[in-house]
């Protein structure tokens, strides 16, 4: 979620817009970096009905969010989608010129299976400590993620807990509402990625995101690479590989898709062989830093 309201309301609680940019930009990278393909949502698009399209919405910092919007949320949460959140989630009511008494708002604790019961200040590192559970893609158990700004902590109502604080308070909560879920983390993660490119937080995130029920995406093993595969309606495909790295890498990409021949590089670096397999089709590459190849196949 890209709300330029939300950026305005950070810069007059806080002096700057940038804790709510950096955390924008924080949990689009953290995304984009693992292969997920990501939209940057309006609040007025979302009016609009463009979430029908969509399966997870992130919301980065999300502190202002209208008594409509929150209604779109709630009906779309229970329709099927994946809603997930950081802390003080719509803490602000809009309408009324004021916080919520209950948080997240606008009724939106029924979404999450929580509330909140107690806010504190990070620790004196400016730190706020979060331990992985079991059943996260990308973090192992008891590994760390550290936010910032607030710790919040929660009345749990039904959600399961996926991380806790060192004092083992829920950290990070999931609750099953209609068909759909609400994920909610008690602190600030994607700034500190975008700023201190804390990597465990890019990987929770992305466990966050992949709790839903996705379609395949492209998979690397051996390095940082962007994969993104765009087709035709005709059948043909071109497969971009991009080294985000800033050393050369060797991995092993795979597609979800059947690719079973050699494509050409369209800027004269070669061919690359690609190899049918049952999750679709696989090749081994050599990038150099930050290099980009563009696959016609």
């Amino acid at each position: 979620l890209y709300s330029p309201p939300n950026q305005v309301f950070a810069w007059a609680a806080t002096g700057n817009e940038k804790t709510a940019t950096d955390a924008v930009l924080g949990a689009h990278a953290a995304l984009y970096e693992r292969n997920h393909v990501v939209d940057l949502v309006h609040p007025s698009e979302i009016g609009a009905g463009v979430l029908d399209r969509y399966r997870v919405l992130v919301c980065p910092f999300p502190y202002w969010l209208s008594a409509a919007i929150a209604e779109k949320l709630r009906a779309w949460v229970e329709a099927g989608g994946t809603l997930i959140g950081e802390g003080y989630f719509a803490g602000w009511d809009v309408e009324e010129g004021r916080h919520h008494t209950t948080v997240p708002g606008y009724g939106l604790h029924e979404v999450f299976g929580v509330r909140q019961k107690n806010a504190v200040p990070p620790g004196a590192d400016g730190r706020v400590e979060i331990i992985a559970g079991p059943g996260l893609a990308h973090l192992a158990e008891g590994e760390r993620v550290y936010g910032m700004l607030a710790q919040e902590t929660f009345f749990v109502e039904g959600a399961e807990v996926l991380a806790t604080y060192a004092d083992s308070e829920a950290a990070v909560t999931r609750h099953r509402f209609g068909r759909g879920q609400g994920i909610l983390v008690g602190s600030y993660v994607a700034c500190p990625y975008r700023r201190q490119s804390h990597e465990a937080n890019g990987a929770l995130l992305a466990s966050l995101v992949e709790l839903a029920d996705l379609s395949a995406r492209p998979a690397v093993e051996g390095g940082r690479v962007r994969v993104d595969v765009l087709a035709t309606e005709a059948g043909e495909r071109m497969v971009i590989l991009q080294n985000l790295e800033t050393q050369p890498v060797e991995v092993v990409v795979t597609v979800p898709v059947p690719l079973e021949r050699e494509a050409e590089d369209q800027f004269g670096k070669g061919t690359l062989a690609w190899t049918r397999g049952e999750d679709g089709a696989s090749a081994s590459v050599r990038l150099d830093p930050r290099e980009v190849r563009v696959y016609r196949v």
